[in-house]
């Protein structure tokens, strides 16, 4: 009788089949991850919000900068603005950020060009600016000088108008005299006598006591130190006249020829002689007696012009035996030059 084969057991198809069982749910577990963390989000209807700077790096603001230096009393709306990023942080204090607000304020101080500016820093309105520094360009100075009738123009040098300025003032050669000079061209009035008006109508005001002057600095310099040692004075231009002055100085000497005073010409005496009253006569080169400048006393009263010679034909020893020309009576001829 034959021995019956047993059968296989049936592990390999059980093995096979957990397989299958574990890569199904592997692929079901990595679909359920993906539509886990792959599926699209919502949109939110809310406003972004920036989110904070990471470490290292600070927060920037866009804040109004001059593009150039603000004069003190200068107005704002005078001058350009650029939006500048600024570091947060490093604005300590309330500064500008719309210049438009303070269009019409005014630097209380020189402003630095490209930094922000500090609300402090400006007078609303205008502050302590007027006419006068307004008109004050940047690198130009205003001075003010005493003036009186003469050097003001009658008070025709009113404000607007340009005159060169004049210094009077004695030489110190004395050759020289008195010289005049022109010390600043063209130079503008901005005020007289505390007053920004021009003058108007066909007579002027009275001669204002000071005026203000728009110069330069060097002139600024030349005019104060000139007001010191001399006398100032104005040459009113004419309306709309730049052009350069042609003569710029005038003194005594080129005026009159000479600055020194009359100095009476050197007499020459020719003969000498005594008179009958014991002085002593001398013979000046325009033939007269005149006592000697020793002399106290007054010289005696001119004799009459001599007469020519009868005899002509005398010899020049016999000439000079004679005694001398129109001599005092009695006078004993001593004449020689002196």
């Amino acid at each position: 009788m034959k021995r019956p084969i047993p059968k296989r057991p049936r592990r390999l198809r059980s093995f096979k089949t957990s397989l299958y069982l574990i890569g199904a749910a592997a692929i079901g577990m990595f679909a359920f991850l993906f539509a886990a963390f792959f599926r699209p989000q919502p949109v939110s209807s809310k406003p972004l919000v920036p989110e904070a700077a990471p470490d290292g790096e600070q927060a920037m603001v866009l804040i109004p900068t001059p593009v150039r230096t603000i004069a003190r009393g200068e107005k704002l709306s005078m001058v350009p603005f650029q939006k500048t990023k600024w570091p947060k942080s490093q604005l300590h204090g309330n500064y500008i950020m719309d210049e438009a607000e303070y269009a019409a304020a005014a630097a209380l101080a020189p402003l630095p060009a490209h930094l922000p500016v500090p609300v402090s820093a400006v007078a609303p309105g205008g502050g302590d600016a007027n006419a006068v520094v307004e008109s004050i360009s940047a690198g130009l100075r205003a001075i003010t000088v005493r003036v009186d009738a003469e050097s003001a123009v009658e008070g025709w040098a009113r404000s607007g108008n340009y005159v060169d300025v004049i210094v009077l003032r004695q030489s110190a050669d004395r050759d020289v005299g008195i010289e005049a000079k022109v010390i600043a061209e063209n130079v503008r009035i901005l005020s007289a006598g505390r007053s920004t008006q021009p003058v108007s109508g066909e007579s002027a005001p009275n001669a204002p006591p000071t005026i203000t002057l728009l110069v330069t600095q060097e002139d600024a310099l030349k005019i104060k130190t000139a007001a010191n040692v001399g006398k100032l004075t104005f040459a009113l231009r004419g309306t709309g006249d730049q052009l350069p002055t042609v003569s710029l100085e005038m003194n005594q000497r080129a005026l009159l020829g000479s600055a020194k005073s009359f100095v009476p010409r050197k007499k020459i005496y020719t003969g000498k002689a005594t008179g009958p009253d014991g002085k002593t006569y001398l013979l000046s080169d325009d033939a007269r007696w005149v006592r000697a400048p020793e002399m106290e006393e007054p010289p005696l009263p001119e004799k009459a012009a001599p007469e020519k010679p009868e005899d002509s034909g005398r010899s020049a020893g016999e000439m000079e035996q004679k005694p001398a020309v129109n001599a005092p009576h009695g006078a004993r001829s001593k004449e020689q030059n002196v």
